[in-house]
């Protein structure tokens, strides 16, 4: 709603990111109000945007022109609204048998307003089902997921919030499997008794195939 005045009276003009607005005409949709009106009174004129969008977020310019010349004013016009998505791909991490890493970009768009906190789902490929699994702080670009299953499958998403709700989630493409990327070595080889005498034996034998995926600490010897 902006006051005006001029003599004699301006023709008046608006615009969205300098691209002309046109009214809707409501001879076109008689059973409901239309998306864009003009109206101009006396001394004002009112432009109303209806079902907007966070796309029209923007510059809204008016311009008045008679014959003695023109002048223009505008305003930023914020329409709040969800944030877009979290900027992918996510990443996981760190995966071990019973928790795993998760990691994501903030989102390209707030919504017009902050972004209040994450939410983190996860979904046991074998049930379909998404499940809150955590949170974390609007400045956070990863989060920590505990409570796995070891040997199950699973997907992750996350969604950002504001005051305006949840964003679409970001998504993991392949599942992964909570298992430890280690596991306990093979058994020695070829164990042989090479001495011995009336009180104790002196044994030989070589490395196994596979240490798990962690280097040998020790070995244990037992007796029957």
């Amino acid at each position: 709603d902006i006051k005006y005045a001029g003599e004699p009276d301006p023709d008046l003009e608006w615009f969205f990111n300098d691209v002309k607005i046109e009214a809707d005409d409501s001879r076109l949709h008689p059973d409901s109000l239309p998306r864009i009106t003009i109206d101009k009174y006396e001394k004002n004129t009112v432009i109303t945007v209806r079902k907007t969008e966070r796309k029209h977020t923007g510059k809204y310019k008016l311009v008045l022109t008679n014959s003695s010349g023109s002048c223009e004013t505008f305003a930023d016009g914020i329409i709040l609204g969800r944030p877009s998505k979290p900027l992918g791909p996510i990443e996981i991490t760190d995966i071990r048998a019973k928790k795993a890493k998760v990691h994501w970009e903030k989102p390209e768009d707030d919504g017009g307003c902050p972004v209040t906190h994450y939410v983190i789902e996860r979904q046991d490929v074998d049930t379909g089902r998404w499940v809150p699994c955590g949170e974390a702080a609007p400045d956070d670009r990863e989060a920590l997921v505990d409570g796995l299953t070891e040997g199950k499958k699973y997907k992750f998403r996350v969604k950002a919030v504001n005051q305006e709700g949840e964003s679409d989630p970001l998504e993991s493409e392949e599942p992964i499997t909570a298992k430890n990327p280690y596991t306990v070595p093979d058994p020695p080889k070829n164990v042989v008794i090479d001495d011995w005498d009336n009180v104790s034996v002196f044994l030989i034998w070589e490395t196994p195939d596979s240490d798990g995926g962690r280097s040998i600490t020790h070995y244990v010897v037992e007796q029957k």
